[in-house]
């Protein structure tokens, strides 16, 4: 009887250990999945808020301006965020003023991520004296 119960006490079987590292491993697997994943979702929205960040101050540039303003023009902020504007002049026949034009401004922010091009896309509308 002794010699079952010293049986026992004597520590892991080399099946035990082998399970208990192949869980280790899958877990651990699982975790970096996890920030690994969270991370790139966190860059992400970094860099869309970058974006977000230079149209409006872009589009605070403009302000009045927009009456001589190209119906075009494209550029840069720095060597990673491009952007292209699109200023069109609408028609004010439902708007009772006649000495103010109305205008759309559409401004697109364009940048290099690690999967592709990615852009944001931004529509104003903008009076200004005629």
């Amino acid at each position: 009887m002794d010699k079952i119960r010293f049986r026992h006490l004597n520590g892991f079987t080399l099946l035990e250990t082998l399970v208990a590292l192949s869980v280790l491993a899958i877990s651990l697997g699982v975790i970096y999945q996890v920030f690994s994943s969270a991370l790139q979702g966190s860059s992400l929205a970094d860099d869309y808020a970058k974006a977000a960040m230079y149209a409006d101050s872009h589009l605070s540039e403009i302000g009045i301006r927009v009456g001589s303003l190209p119906n075009i023009s494209e550029g840069a902020y720095n060597d990673r965020y491009r952007w292209k504007l699109e200023v069109q002049a609408l028609e004010a026949s439902n708007y009772p003023i006649e000495t103010v034009k109305r205008y759309q401004i559409v401004l697109n922010v364009f940048w290099k991520s690690k999967k592709g091009m990615r852009s944001l896309r931004t529509m104003t509308f903008r009076l200004a004296s005629a």
